[in-house]
């Protein structure tokens, strides 16, 4: 017979069923499913206990459970049910979306989530309720709860007619709640779509259209330090079917063209909180008939910057006189670039004051006094309004002296040695170093003699020198000895030893450094023979003399290097009465035996010499070529 009616499945339920099914899509697969609600045993109707009840749910397709839940009131009691259940979205907010089950048990109307978990309150029964609102009225609910927009304002009622009271038993009331959801999905279909007749039948071939123009804050194409960006749109067009929404792409690319999945019906947004850099929003367009507009509006770039820029004061740790070279402000911003710094100052550790404000020039002058102690310290602000702290400690402090002892510290071949030290005891106002060019400066107040100490952890040592400081000393240069010096007793601090002596030759006290130094009268000479270092291309005999009284025509001082391959010798300008560095390349001799000598021929005039070296000719300088790229600020 084609008329026959098939049964697809058969269910069961632990008790009896007295009221009719809900159908709704409570999986979200697409298709409808039964929700029943049945007595827990025979039930109080056939003379058993009054267990509760449970509310079942079955996929429709498959007839597979979804869940079946014990129905439970806020006092955590079970009753039995005698109404049918409905479906339907009562969230409370707009965020609290999905089918809800509404029932109706002793005196309250129940709630379960699409799960099956409890959405209103359980009471005892069970934890972790989604809510903790309760629908609870005077009396006995017999009937199945209405849901509805009953006062056109937007948002649905639920409506239940129940019992008055326990003291007026024979008397009914009409219960209603709003819970402040507006009127989302119902489970039902109804006429022209739903409660307001709306209607959502549309067929247009025609795509919207992005939207052409927006409106942001902060701005576009300018640097802010607020990274959450608000953006409304206009400008978007459609033919016969209304605009459903837009799908949005926050990302640092310009083009981007968003998906096709819809994440707002709204025609603003404000983004998440963004990364330093710079940001587009792409807004693409759908329609109630399911099209998206082939291009995108794209809004930006936004330029963000959250991080305060650094900086630095420079200042020199001593100076002379009054004025206080502010040598620069070092400053950092990777993104919308520095504006402008403040930099205070303080005298003798007292308070912090305003130098120079809002400024961008990275150097100037501060007019100080001799005999105190200028601090520095420097804060930036940058394009997009961050603001660097001041540092708790200055950046740089200055101490103003009323002497300057200044020189230049060199290798055994005259090159300058940068980052040398020249420390002395007692301190002066600073522990000098040498520059590029091998200049230093040593600041001082105090007169009286001081004993200077000079070195570089690539060279050998040097012995101090005292000098007598009693106002500005300038000249007074130093050449470190080569790490690998092979002349024994070079610098004379021993005497002779060491040394072949021929003539009038022997020790001042007026060295160079240290206490002694060789003099030579005369007709006389040293030698001294030696190992040349092995496996050195720059070799170099070094050493510095000056000339005591007047020479006259026919004096002359050589100083020469022999060994089994040659000679190298050069004869000494006599016209020095200060000190005078002298060298020779010894690269052309090969290694192995090797005799110096200086040999002196004068009628009155004297020759001293002091720091004999022989050595390699350790560079004090490395300059390197590095490629340079300018960022504009």
């Amino acid at each position: 017979m084609t008329d026959r009616l098939v049964q697809r499945y058969h269910l069961t339920t632990e008790g009896r069923v007295f009221t009719s099914p809900a159908l709704a899509d409570m999986s979200g697969d697409g298709f409808l499913d039964v929700v029943v609600v049945a007595h827990n045993g025979d039930g109080p109707e056939q003379g058993g206990a009054n267990l509760g009840s449970h509310v079942y749910a079955w996929n429709g397709r498959t007839g597979t459970r979804l869940f079946k839940t014990l129905i439970c009131d806020w006092l955590g009691n079970h009753w039995v049910t005698h109404a049918s259940p409905i479906v339907a979205e009562v969230g409370r907010a707009s965020g609290d979306n999905g089918l809800k089950v509404l029932f109706t048990h002793a005196w309250e109307v129940g709630l379960l989530n699409a799960d099956g978990s409890y959405y209103t309150d359980a009471g005892s029964c069970y934890d972790g309720e989604t809510t903790t609102l309760t629908y609870w009225a005077e009396y006995s609910l017999f009937s199945s709860a209405a849901v509805g927009d009953i006062d056109g304002d937007g948002k649905v009622e639920v409506a239940i007619a129940g019992g008055y009271s326990q003291s007026r038993p024979n008397e009914g009331r009409l219960y209603v709640w709003e819970p402040g959801r507006a009127v989302g999905a119902l489970p039902w279909p109804m006429f022209r779509h739903d409660a307001y007749h709306t209607g959502n039948a549309c067929f247009s071939p025609q795509p919207p259209t992005a939207p052409t123009g927006y409106n942001a804050t902060p701005a576009a194409n300018a640097w802010s330090n607020d990274n959450t960006v608000q953006v409304s749109w206009t400008g978007t067009t459609h033919s016969s079917c209304r605009i459903a929404g837009y799908s949005l792409a926050w990302d640092g690319a310009p083009t981007t063209l968003p998906d096709t999945t819809r994440d707002t019906a709204a025609s603003s947004t404000t983004s998440a909180p963004l990364g330093d850099g710079l940001w587009f929003l792409h807004v693409r367009t759908q329609d109630a008939w399911g099209s998206w507009s082939p291009s995108a509006l794209h809004a930006g770039p936004f330029q963000i910057d959250t991080l305060a820029p650094t900086s630095a004061a420079n200042a020199p740790a001593a100076d002379q006189g009054e004025n206080v070279s502010f040598t620069g402000r070092h400053r950092q911003d990777t993104l919308s670039g520095v504006a402008s710094f403040d930099v205070q100052v303080r005298v003798d550790g007292g308070a912090w004051q305003n130098w120079r404000t809002d400024v961008t020039t990275t150097a100037d002058g501060y007019n100080g006094a001799g005999n105190h102690v200028y601090c520095f310290r420097s804060r930036a602000k940058d394009i997009a309004g961050n603001v660097e702290a001041y540092p708790t400690q200055p950046d740089a402090c200055t101490i103003v002296a009323d002497h300057a002892l200044t020189g230049s510290v060199r290798n055994n071949r005259g090159q300058a040695i940068l980052a040398a030290t020249v420390a002395a005891t007692p301190p002066l106002s600073n522990t000098a170093s040498s520059g590029p060019d091998g200049a230093y400066a040593a600041y001082f107040s105090a007169h009286g003699p001081v004993r200077l100490q000079v070195g570089h952890p690539a060279f050998g040592a040097l012995p101090p020198l005292t000098v007598t400081l009693s106002g500005d000393h300038a000249g007074l240069d130093f050449v470190l000895p080569p790490l690998d010096d092979v002349v024994v007793n070079g610098h004379f601090e021993d005497g002779l030893d060491g040394w072949a002596v021929s003539g009038d030759a022997q020790l001042a006290s007026e060295a160079h450094t240290g206490e002694r130094a060789l003099e030579l009268s005369g007709a006389a000479s040293v030698s001294q023979t030696l190992l040349a270092p092995a496996e050195v291309s720059s070799a170099t005999l070094s050493l510095l003399y000056r000339v005591v009284g007047s020479p006259v025509s026919g004096d002359r001082c050589a100083l020469s290097a022999r060994s089994s391959t040659g000679e190298v010798s050069r004869t000494l300008a006599l016209d020095a009465s200060g000190w005078r560095h002298e060298w020779l390349d010894l690269s052309a001799l090969s290694g192995g035996g090797l005799t110096i000598a200086l040999e002196c021929e004068l009628a009155s005039a004297h020759a001293v010499v002091d720091e004999v070296t022989l050595g390699t000719a350790q560079r004090g300088v490395w300059q390197a070529s590095l490629p340079l790229a300018l960022r504009a600020d």
